[in-house]
């Protein structure tokens, strides 16, 4: 029996025609933002098209409650889309009118 992973989402508020800054402190305004929701978060080394940017993970408990949190968020700072991984690493993106994009396996790589 394998171990039971939890699902997770990871999105960015990066933004390309917005100064490093007001990424950075953008980044840190969302965490806190899930954090007071009483959301976990992790900030990690992301790339959406190719571009390296700051990215925040989330550990998805409660489907329903974490993974809409984590979308609205998305939503305020106008995000294209976020990851969703579910416990079998299965991966996809989510975007804001609900479509969804089926990726295949996650897999983390190191930095």
């Amino acid at each position: 029996m394998r171990d039971k992973k939890d699902a997770f989402v990871i999105f960015s508020v990066f933004r390309n025609n917005k100064p490093l800054f007001e990424n950075i402190d953008n980044t840190a305004k969302a965490v806190t933002h899930l954090q007071n929701f009483g959301l976990k978060t992790k900030v990690v080394d992301g790339v959406y098209k190719g571009d390296s940017e700051k990215s925040i993970l989330v550990p998805i408990i409660n489907q329903v409650y974490d993974l809409s949190t984590v979308k609205q968020l998305a939503s305020i700072y106008d995000q294209e889309s976020i990851l969703f991984v579910d416990a079998d690493r299965n991966a996809k993106l989510i975007f804001p009118n609900n479509t969804e994009q089926n990726l295949g396996k996650f897999i983390a790589v190191p930095k």
